[in-house]
């Protein structure tokens, strides 16, 4: 992995500069302000280029990410695409000896995140995953006070549940094929608030679903993520998590932890 003496000498690119969440700004931003240096972004809508070259006047935009990769000094990517991208862009990235950071998830399969780490570590690159509800202050301080304080003894089991009633959304995330399903948005935040509280190695994953009373309803059809689903999570240490994301429930549970 390359060496740098400084911050500003690490020359940062994003992939995706979509108009949701801007997300491409906030981590140009963030990298900036953290030293280094950003120097191009890639998208394949020309009005979002122009976006990107306002709110950065000193930026190279390109039309592909072939393009990027081929003309540009960038050293680290951050991948903000649909999920179902991040696996191919990140091989590409790194096959061109770039580091990478994808937004979460890193991939959808677990045949997708072995290729990506493999290849990482064969070329010596970064490779990581950003979960910008890492450092929430709910998170913060339930650590605080299970972990410093001991306030509530030992952790034997966490429940984590986010959703309403609610038809999917006509956009991508609402496409399993695309999306990777219903767990693979706010149920990655909820996995890694989980693997903080419970810090052990996870031994056994079990997931149920349930599907069909939204898809004729929606876009995407057979498509479309599932109603429902949990995922239960064992850990070494007996511990064990019971998390569930749905779009069908009339009566949720308060909070989310």
């Amino acid at each position: 992995m390359a060496k740098f003496k400084r911050a500003k000498d690490i020359k940062v690119g994003v992939i995706g500069y979509g108009g949701a969440f801007n997300m491409g700004r906030r981590h140009l931003t963030d990298m900036q302000i953290a030293g280094m240096t950003p120097i191009a972004v890639a998208e394949v809508d020309p009005e979002r280029r122009q976006v990107a070259e306002e709110e950065f006047p000193e930026i190279e935009t390109y039309a592909s990410v072939s393009r990027m990769l081929k003309k540009s000094n960038v050293n680290l990517i951050v991948l903000i695409t649909p999920h179902n991208t991040h696996a191919k862009l990140a091989l590409q990235c790194l096959q061109s000896g770039r580091s990478v950071i994808s937004e979460k998830p890193l991939a959808i399969t677990t045949a997708e995140c072995d290729a990506m780490i493999r290849e990482a570590k064969k070329r010596k690159l970064l490779l990581s995953t950003y979960h910008n509800r890492h450092w929430d202050g709910c998170v913060l301080e339930a650590l605080k006070h299970i972990h410093r304080e001991k306030a509530i003894g030992d952790i034997y089991r966490v429940e984590a549940h986010i959703g309403g009633y609610q038809m999917p959304r006509e956009w991508w995330r609402s496409s399993k094929s695309i999306s990777g399903g219903i767990l693979y948005d706010w149920g990655v935040h909820l996995l890694e608030y989980a693997l903080q509280i419970i810090d052990d190695e996870m031994k056994e994953v079990t997931g149920y679903a349930k599907t069909g009373f939204w898809a004729r309803k929606t876009a995407w059809k057979k498509d479309t993520n599932e109603d429902v689903a949990s995922a239960v999570v064992r850990f070494k240490n007996g511990a064990w998590l019971n998390l569930t994301v749905y779009s069908i429930e009339t009566n949720p549970k308060a909070g989310q932890l």
